[in-house]
């Protein structure tokens, strides 16, 4: 089961390094807001031209943390969620960037209005993610988890845990 499950996550980052590739080198993000909160972090954001590919670069090999915030910030204001994850999977998976291991929950879970359209692989997948950025810190992770379990969404039934994960939230 474990090999069949590392297969689909090959095959499904493949996929989306394949459609993230098409980029010119350049992208004007002048328009933008000053301030935008993502998650737990906020970006000042001012007026300077962004260079997608050394951002890319930066993310990939050397896991830079404002590289990162910049591809988030302008991917995910255009709703480009597929092309975010695979910088959001490199950030947590190969960094350790706790509001990453968010951010893939996101890509994942706000792609689909219809949450059974996800697949239980991709489910699971979220969750795990979302599970480690609470243990991590991240409170908005903290916050979605503490409701899943009150809720008995996605996960077991347990509002013990879910009211503590909350009483962390505040």
């Amino acid at each position: 089961m474990q090999a069949t499950n590392k297969i689909y996550f090959t095959i499904f980052i493949s996929i989306l390094f394949l459609f993230s590739c098409n980029y010119n080198t350049k992208k004007n993000i002048n328009n933008l807001s000053d301030v935008t909160i993502l998650g737990d972090t906020v970006v000042t954001m001012n007026s300077y031209d962004f260079d997608v590919d050394k951002a890319q670069y930066n993310v990939i090999k050397h896991g830079d943390i404002e590289s990162y915030l910049n591809i988030k910030q302008y991917q995910i204001e255009r709703a480009v969620y597929s092309d975010f994850i695979y910088y959001a999977l490199i950030m947590s998976d190969k960094y350790h960037y706790p509001q990453a291991y968010y951010d893939v929950y996101i890509c994942l879970f706000d792609t689909y209005d219809n949450k059974d359209e996800l697949g239980s692989e991709l489910k699971k997948m979220g969750i795990e993610y979302l599970k480690k950025a609470a243990e991590l810190g991240v409170l908005c992770a903290k916050e979605d988890l503490g409701k899943m379990y009150i809720e008995g969404k996605y996960l077991k039934k347990d509002v013990e845990k879910g009211r503590v994960l909350l009483d962390k939230f505040k």
